[in-house]
């Protein structure tokens, strides 16, 4: 099975019920025990709680994280992944973090809806719907 790291804008689509694309991206995260293994970052949790506990209250947003935490595997990120991202072409520190966290853990592939922030990526980069494809 691939790993596959899912960007932040994936999770909230799903947490917040974002249209059009929680559609996508819920199917994108059922793949994860069949076909890949999940992972998500530290700063995916504290962003996905933070804006769910705006819309949904505290009770569901911590359900929310509960479960992620439950299908997901969580990234280190280091030091060294801060030095590496601050250092990187990505315009965008948390992009750049996403990145350097899912190369030290060895991860092939980033989901995201913008893709355009991973132009540098060294990894694979797909939105939802075409990882869906690959694993067809």
């Amino acid at each position: 099975m691939k790993k596959v790291l899912f960007d932040t804008n994936i999770i909230l689509d799903i947490a917040l019920q974002r249209e059009p694309f929680v559609e996508y991206s819920l199917k994108s995260v059922n793949l994860i025990d069949t076909k890949i293994i999940g992972y998500i970052n530290i700063l995916t949790l504290v962003n996905t709680f933070y804006f769910a506990r705006k819309k949904t209250g505290i009770d569901k947003a911590r359900k929310f994280i509960a479960d992620l935490l439950t299908q997901f595997e969580v990234v280190n990120t280091t030091k060294a992944t801060c030095v590496n991202a601050l250092s990187s072409d990505f315009k965008d520190f948390e992009d750049a973090i996403q990145e350097f966290s899912a190369i030290d853990a060895e991860i092939e592939i980033i989901v995201t809806r913008n893709i355009k922030d991973f132009k540098n990526s060294r990894l694979q980069v797909f939105e939802p719907k075409e990882l869906i494809k690959y694993f067809e």
